[in-house]
């Protein structure tokens, strides 16, 4: 089934399909742009748009509910600064900003789009504890004063192998990190971030799965005769995720 969806991805034509069934969806259950379930329930977007991934499982709630139970338990920590790296749009940075109002957000994004829809998406919510950049280095995480329990989202397409490193590592010691691994960019990266981070923090590592519309009570009412699972499909690949806690 999965490798039947990917090939249909692969067509360009099935793509441009995908992208408006999934334009219509969100208006038929969210007519708002509201999230409706998960985690950021009741985050609202200026428009019905995504930065560098699907938007259908953004406004139903599903987009990486693998890892709700994770992060949900990870921010009952009550982080002085949560970092997110690779922020696109705003789905975590705005999300966590409403869940951690005590928190001190940095948004980074190198795409400057995503990132002015990031800040339209916290005004939107009446968020005020978000400060946005554009580019987060490693310099950056070696050199920023981390003397209290902080939290580090990372989903940057392969740069998280660039952006933790020896030079530190020693810094990161008092922050919890989530890391979006792309072994599909370049082999070997999570077995590398596992032997950079395994003396100093627990690990957990987390696997994507594949989702059905039957999973969702939020879709019974919703005739999906010409829909398909494919609207649910959130990337072309598996994904894990790394789950770095300190032992501090």
């Amino acid at each position: 089934m999965f490798k039947k969806i990917i090939k249909k991805l692969a067509s360009k034509g099935y793509y441009k399909h995908l992208k408006i069934q999934q334009e219509e969806l969100c208006e038929l259950i969210s007519p708002n742009k509201t999230v409706i379930s998960g985690l950021f329930k009741g985050l609202i977007y200026p428009e019905f748009k995504s930065y560098g991934s699907a938007l259908f499982p953004k406004f139903l709630g599903s987009y990486e509910d693998e890892l709700h139970l994770y992060l949900s338990e990870l921010l009952k920590n009550n982080y002085e600064y949560i970092f997110d790296v690779g922020c696109a749009e705003g789905y975590y940075a705005v999300g966590v900003a409403k869940l951690a109002p005590l928190s001190k957000i940095q948004a980074y994004d190198t795409d400057e789009n995503a990132l002015n829809f990031c800040k339209k998406m916290a005004k939107l919510n009446n968020v005020n504890n978000i400060d946005f950049f554009s580019f987060c280095s490693n310099k950056t995480l070696q050199n920023f004063n981390f003397d209290k329990k902080s939290l580090i989202i990372s989903d940057c397409e392969g740069y998280e192998e660039k952006l933790f490193d020896n030079d530190n590592i020693q810094n990161l010691i008092n922050c919890d990190i989530l890391i979006e691994t792309h072994d599909v960019i370049k082999k070997g990266i999570k077995d590398r971030l596992i032997s950079l981070f395994e003396k100093t923090h627990e690990i957990t590592i987390v696997k994507s799965v594949l989702k059905s519309i039957s999973d969702y009570d939020e879709l019974k009412d919703i005739n999906f005769r010409k829909y398909t699972d494919a609207i649910l499909l959130e990337r072309n690949t598996r994904m894990d995720w790394l789950i770095i806690k300190s032992r501090k």
